[in-house]
């Protein structure tokens, strides 16, 4: 007996009428301006010229809901992934050529999207600095013994830190082990680029 066939649910239709979070084409036009006035200020010798403020809120925009995503809103430090994802493409929007690509809001949203991870990557290393700290940190009664050896016997458990390092651990091993991959892949890299040289017919 064979089974029924589900039904798929019907395709949702575009709504013509509907409002994208950023209006890409007065995205461009804002853009394609702020290239422009740039090309004529680097020319004249002048400062860049300062962007609009759709520009800048199209930036917070792209930031904020791109930290909404599933990859990253679990972070701690969200806002300041958010906060970097801004000021890179206020510091690197005059990179964009209008000549290339007509699509600002993807654009940013790739600078955003490797920004925040080059953020990730200064927090972990911040996070791996203080665990590592922490685990070689010492104890209250070994401080306490500094000062007083005579009392330090007699300091009881419940003034001692008690900490759980398992935590502490395992993120310092997992970040230790990360960097030891990616040393090893760049040295395969390396070397088969050296190989790929000496193959190289002169």
């Amino acid at each position: 007996m064979t089974e029924p066939t589900k039904k798929r649910a019907p395709k949702r239709e575009a709504n013509p009428n509907a409002v994208h979070y950023v209006d890409n084409a007065r995205f461009f036009e804002e853009m394609k301006q702020y290239h422009e006035a740039y090309v004529d200020a680097k020319r004249k010798g002048l400062p860049k010229p300062r962007l609009s403020n759709y520009a800048g809120e199209c930036f917070m925009k792209i930031a904020e809901r791109l930290s909404a995503s599933p990859v990253f809103r679990n972070y701690q430090f969200r806002e300041e992934m958010v906060a970097h994802g801004i000021e890179i493409c206020v510091m690197y929007a005059h990179n964009f050529d209008p000549a290339k690509t007509h699509n600002p809001f993807a654009y940013f949203t790739q600078v955003t999207y490797f920004a925040f991870f080059r953020k990730m990557q200064d927090e972990k290393k911040q996070m791996y600095v203080k665990a590592k700290l922490a685990l070689q940190a010492p104890t209250l009664d070994v401080l306490a013994a500094f000062q007083d050896p005579e009392q330090a016997e007699d300091i009881s458990g419940e003034h001692a830190i008690e900490l759980n390092t398992t935590y502490l651990e395992d993120f310092v091993k997992r970040y230790e082990e990360g960097l030891a991959r990616r040393r090893d892949q760049r040295k395969e890299r390396a070397a088969s680029i050296d190989q790929f040289l000496e193959d190289t017919p002169e």
